[in-house]
């Protein structure tokens, strides 16, 4: 996950890399380099495996990690589990300790403590916004809670969907919540034709859940000055609203930034707005909030969770709703501070020493328990 970019996922991985040297001074990273895409010999493989267990090959010691290599494990696991209906088990060459697998991979580590963080129930909660099957995500989750000695979510909202789910058995849930900590802005210029606190910035991929096309017409409906500027990769479905992104008056379309620019670019802005219809987290909205950026956000479980009061909440069904946040925000330099200040209290919830701190507390219970058989 940490070869990944611009996805919440691989910002989760990287977050737990950085907390991990504080808890311990004996680290590892499974690299699951990536073979050939011939799919006929992920298949033959996967079938000759069977539920013989794979040994990972000891790689080289780092700092602060070593590395352990597993080559294509990540589809081959997949592919075990489409035949099989079970977890890959793989043997790893170093005493046994804990596992942490930053998504709920259909992977097992023999004679480890497996953690797993499951990040939200998108799928199975809002089918129509996301393209991840539903049935596949709870035979994952069923045989994950086999074995999991601790499933981690990222926020209190994601623990509460899980824990009403009926999918993980009596497997503890725990919410360790996520490292924001965006890097200090640069001082390069922002793109031709912007302004310091002059534009409202959306950050996020393009598909259905993050509620593009109705935030297009927000915009429009505000008949605010100062233009919107869409940033982030696309993502599923992205086809539907690059139609109307290219229309949309006074919408200026990033599809992607570098990190730094990334950075520099949301911290000058007027106000992050993020409509999302639904999220596990809401990485985003945090990390305008730690940089000193109003925020208008939905008013769903995660990201009331996040703001603590320190953001203009709306309805993301309703778009007038959106559109008055937008002229608030864009127009009360008062009602900015506030938000700015509130903003930046609520983002210190989520430093680098809390998050480690509660991983610790959570590896620490989990592998004082009895082991359980893999």
């Amino acid at each position: 996950m940490l070869g990944v970019q611009s996805t919440g996922v691989a910002t989760y991985a990287q977050g737990l890399s950085r907390a991990l040297p504080l808890i311990s001074s004996r680290c590892a990273i499974l690299e699951a380099w990536a073979e050939d895409d011939l799919r006929l010999r992920r298949l033959g493989a996967a079938l000759h495996l069977g539920t013989r267990p794979i040994h990972v090959e000891a790689g080289l010691q780092g700092s602060p990690f070593a590395r352990f290599v597993a080559r294509d494990i990540y589809r081959r696991a997949h592919v075990h589990f489409s035949i099989y209906g079970r977890l890959l088990r793989i043997r790893l060459p170093a005493p046994a300790g804990i596992m942490h697998w930053t998504y709920p991979v259909p992977i097992v580590a023999e004679g480890w403590t497996n953690i797993y963080t499951v990040h939200d129930l998108i799928p199975l909660r809002h089918p129509d916004l996301s393209q991840v099957s539903p049935a596949r995500l709870k035979a994952t989750l069923r045989q994950i809670a086999k074995v999991a000695a601790r499933i981690v979510t990222v926020s209190a909202a994601a623990k509460h969907e899980l824990a009403e789910s009926d999918l993980l058995g009596g497997v503890e849930i725990v919410d360790a919540g996520q490292l924001v900590a965006p890097e200090e802005p640069s001082s390069s210029p922002l793109p031709s034709g912007l302004v310091a606190r002059n534009y409202l910035l959306f950050c996020g991929s393009h598909e259905p859940r993050k509620n593009l096309v109705r935030l297009l017409q927000a915009y429009a409906a505000s008949a605010i000055a100062m233009p919107l500027v869409l940033t982030g990769p696309d993502g599923w479905d992205a086809h539907t609203t690059l139609g109307e992104i290219t229309r949309a008056p006074n919408v200026i379309y990033m599809p992607y930034l570098k990190r730094a620019a990334l950075v520099t670019l949301m911290a000058n802005a007027r106000a992050l707005v993020a409509p999302s219809l639904a999220e596990g987290f809401g990485l985003p909205l945090a990390e305008a909030m730690a940089l000193g950026v109003p925020t208008v956000a939905s008013d769903i479980p995660s990201h009331r969770e996040i703001a603590r009061g320190a953001s203009l909440l709306v309805d993301p069904h309703c778009t007038e709703d959106i559109a008055t946040a937008i002229r608030r925000v864009a127009s009360d330099d008062a009602l900015a501070a506030r938000l700015v200040a509130k903003g930046r209290a609520s983002a210190s919830h989520f430093g680098l020493e809390g998050f480690a701190r509660r991983l610790s507390e959570i590896y620490q219970a989990a592998f004082a328990e009895p082991l359980i058989s893999t």
